[in-house]
């Protein structure tokens, strides 16, 4: 029994399979290695205070990234982050009905 014309040509096929994960693999590495540009970019325009590493967790999650990531890149914790944006919230919060007081005292004395 002979081989089929094509046996030659098997180490060829069976290498095309193999190229065809190698570039899925490429691919996967390339949008890692991405990420980690664009995260790098923004920790150099990170200052060192807690409200700056807040902001760029801020930005880093806008484009995509999970928070946990965000903040070991940026290094601060998680609770960090979670605390210094309620703070911020609260503060804004604060501003916003300080400001209807002050309509409403105006209001009054007028």
């Amino acid at each position: 029994m002979s081989n089929p014309p094509w046996s030659q040509y098997k180490g060829l096929i069976n290498g095309l399979s193999d190229d065809n994960h190698y570039r899925s693999e490429i691919e996967k590495l390339q949008k890692i290695i991405g990420k980690q540009a664009i995260q790098v970019e923004i920790l150099k325009k990170n200052g060192r205070a807690t409200g700056d590493k807040i902001e760029a967790v801020e930005m880093l999650k806008g484009l995509g990234y999970k928070v946990k990531d965000d903040c070991i890149a940026v290094g601060i914790s998680r609770s960090s982050y979670y605390l210094g944006r309620r703070k911020e919230t609260t503060e804004k919060g604060a501003s916003f009905r300080d400001r209807n007081c002050l309509e409403k005292i105006k209001e009054i004395k007028t």
